[in-house]
């Protein structure tokens, strides 16, 4: 997918791998923000990487509008992919920040040959040339088998797991703190301090970006409600706009769009809410 000229602030939960490449010809744009407890900058040629767990809050745009090229990869299949190249443990990307001409190059072109509904012959072949160029210049040497975990408190993790695979429930702070073996003002004080995000922010971005997937794979809105815990249409129709700018149906239609043109484009200024 690629995206032109977006001056979104992005927030998003990753449940897969995913690359972004920000259009290396747009000189002096650039965006601040936030991921793994960490704040970094990324500009033109730039990758930001993601894995399945990470969010990540842009705080600001910068140099004019955006233009990024992306890729999500379901995890099972990515690993799958780094065993059959021989790759070792479970991959991990070894920076969040990181500039490699030939992976960008290799990104380019599969988005490319997307946008221009190659044959899938062409398209298979710059997707597993991108696949090893990720494998050979982005990964941990040596891989871990475990990654290191950047939230060091067990209690917090504890509860962050909890908001993650629970994202339908509607716990109380006293619960998350009992859960996290801490007394409310800590626990409050300690999840953002280690997440990078308050409880309610936490839950509300793993729900919204749920809702995402469930629109995309065609469930109506007023199903995702029901099964997501949202309390009715227009309460996820504000929240879906507040994270990605647009209300659920233009999303949908924007995604459609998007999909039968071979899942190449979304123009922030043609969608622009």
């Amino acid at each position: 997918m690629s995206v032109r000229e977006s001056d979104r602030q992005w927030t998003d939960y990753h449940t897969d791998f995913r690359l972004c490449l920000i259009d290396p010809s747009r000189l002096g744009v650039g965006a601040s923000y936030t991921c793994r407890r960490g704040t970094h900058r990324a500009g033109a040629g730039d990758l930001m990487t993601f894995e399945p767990g990470d969010h990540h809050v842009t705080t600001r745009v910068s140099g004019g509008r955006a233009s990024f090229h992306v890729i999500g990869i379901d995890p099972e299949q990515f690993q799958a992919a780094a065993a059959e190249s021989g790759l070792r443990g479970q991959f991990h990307f070894r920076s969040s920040q990181m500039q490699n001409v030939e992976v960008a190059h290799c990104l380019a072109q599969l988005t490319a040959s997307v946008a221009a509904c190659a044959d899938i012959l062409e398209v298979e072949e710059h997707y597993v040339a991108l696949l090893r160029a990720i494998f050979v210049c982005c990964a941990e040497s040596p891989a871990p088998l475990l990654r290191r975990e950047t939230v060091p408190h067990y209690g917090i993790r504890a509860a962050r797991d909890y908001l993650r695979d629970n994202y339908r429930d509607n716990p109380t702070l006293e619960q998350l703190a009992e859960r996290a073996g801490l007394t409310r003002f800590a626990f409050a004080h300690a999840f953002k301090k280690y997440v990078g995000l308050p409880p309610h922010a936490y839950l509300r971005l793993r729900r919204v970006c749920e809702a995402r997937k469930h629109m995309e794979l065609g469930e109506s809105t007023a199903d995702i409600v029901q099964s997501l815990g949202y309390v009715d249409v227009p309460l996820l129709s504000r929240t879906f706009k507040s994270y990605f700018g647009l209300p659920p149906a233009r999303w949908r239609r924007a995604f459609e769009v998007n999909s039968n043109s071979g899942g190449a484009l979304i123009d922030a200024r043609r969608y622009h809410a």
